[in-house]
């Protein structure tokens, strides 16, 4: 092969490791707001922590008006901060030592178990121990650092909701059965490719096994 054909080759497996990272985020993103409407049905949400939370970035967010310094701000300081943290600690350290004692697929249910609990009640960690499935099989498949991207992209629509609706995984919802299809479409198809994580072999390959250990993170 010619060093032409190589630098296309290149070229087409970094713009499909692109795509794929950009419907795992957007799969992710629809998750969020589809499982976060389910628990608005649940009993006792209003006086929840989640409904709270999601009170409280509604106004913060809206507070911030068309500053958008003041918006990159409280991105950094509330959405890619906690994501920093939690993924260090979930899907880095308590992942890896999962992973080396029990193996993938305990790696990746008792994490988002724990990341769920850690969220401090029924509704909000209902909603995070699900999301925290997909992020698993995120951090085995593609390290570290792709989960914490996720996650990161993910808690910043949060906050671009109030400024930016028709950009937001809640904008597709609230478009009636077309943009509520679309929003399943994105979720079922991420969801699919990322939970046969769960049913692979448990030993992976060199790359898996160096990403579980923290080598592949970012």
């Amino acid at each position: 092969m010619d060093e032409a054909a190589r630098t296309r080759d290149g070229r087409r497996g970094i713009a499909g490791s692109a795509a794929l990272f950009t419907l795992h985020v957007a799969g992710l993103a629809a998750s969020s707001t589809l499982l976060e409407r389910v628990a608005r049905r649940l009993p006792g949400f209003e006086a929840s922590r989640l409904a709270q939370a999601l009170s409280d970035t509604d106004s913060v967010a809206g507070a911030q008006g068309g500053d958008v310094q003041a918006w990159a701000s409280l991105v950094l300081r509330e959405a890619v901060v906690p994501a920093t943290w939690e993924e260090l600690l979930f899907r880095g350290i308590l992942f890896a030592s999962l992973r080396r004692a029990a193996g993938v697929r305990t790696a990746i249910l008792a994490s988002a178990l724990l990341f769920g609990l850690a969220h401090g009640d029924l509704h909000h960690g209902l909603v995070a121990a699900l999301l925290g499935i997909p992020l698993g099989c995120l951090r085995e498949r593609h390290g570290l650092g792709a989960a914490w991207a996720a996650h990161a992209v993910n808690n910043a629509l949060a906050f671009a909701l109030p400024l930016a609706t028709a950009f937001s995984a809640d904008f597709m919802v609230e478009r009636g059965p077309l943009g509520l299809g679309l929003a399943l479409g994105l979720a079922g198809i991420s969801n699919a490719i990322l939970l046969q994580t769960l049913c692979r072999d448990e030993g992976g390959s060199g790359r898996r096994r160096a990403a579980a250990s923290g080598d592949a993170g970012v």
